[in-house]
């Protein structure tokens, strides 16, 4: 079984890592669950009115995107989730991306791989996986998915941030 360069551990870059790292963004992911507004407060059309100037949409979208954040945040991973699930070839290629970039990390060093008659070191490898992931995000157009993907989040929810009135909870949240 192949060990990494670091630590011999054979679980490669999430052991060099550290597991106060991983809890840290694990906290940090709960935090944000926690911080999540009901979802009816959100969609409640009667606070949607459209701002009368640019400093009161930069006010409410200044407000709104600090409290609405995690609901935010689960808006952009369902596009993304969604987006992913109708180009199934951009998926399967980013999957092996990852799955190739995980088998060099486990790899090795001292020992190179051989493939055919060709000795490849763990450089070379990245250096393989650059240029086909290169090819992959020409090929099966990434470039274009990650600018649909920010342009309609940022879009919606720069929407939804600056036309919704801020809630009057917040208000008294704040002077408390």
């Amino acid at each position: 079984m192949a060990t990494t360069r670091a630590s011999g551990d054979p679980r490669g870059f999430y052991a060099r890592v550290g597991t106060d790292t991983w809890e840290s963004v694990r906290n940090q992911g709960m935090a944000h669950l926690a911080s999540l507004r009901p979802w009816r407060e959100m969609c409640d059309m009667t606070r949607a009115t459209l701002p009368d100037s640019i400093h009161t949409f930069s006010a409410r979208l200044s407000r709104n995107l600090t409290y609405f954040f995690a609901n935010y945040l689960v808006f952009v991973l369902v596009l993304t989730v969604w987006f992913l699930l109708q180009n199934l070839l951009l998926t399967l290629a980013l999957g092996a991306i990852v799955a190739a970039w995980r088998w060099i990390v486990t790899l090795d060093p001292a020992h190179p791989v051989q493939v055919g008659g060709y000795t490849a070191t763990t450089t070379q490898l990245y250096g393989i996986l650059g240029v086909a992931a290169f090819c992959v995000v020409f090929l099966f157009g990434f470039g274009s998915a990650v600018l649909y993907l920010f342009t309609a989040s940022a879009t919606c929810i720069m929407l939804h941030a600056g036309c919704m009135e801020p809630p009057l909870v917040n208000d008294f949240e704040e002077t408390v």
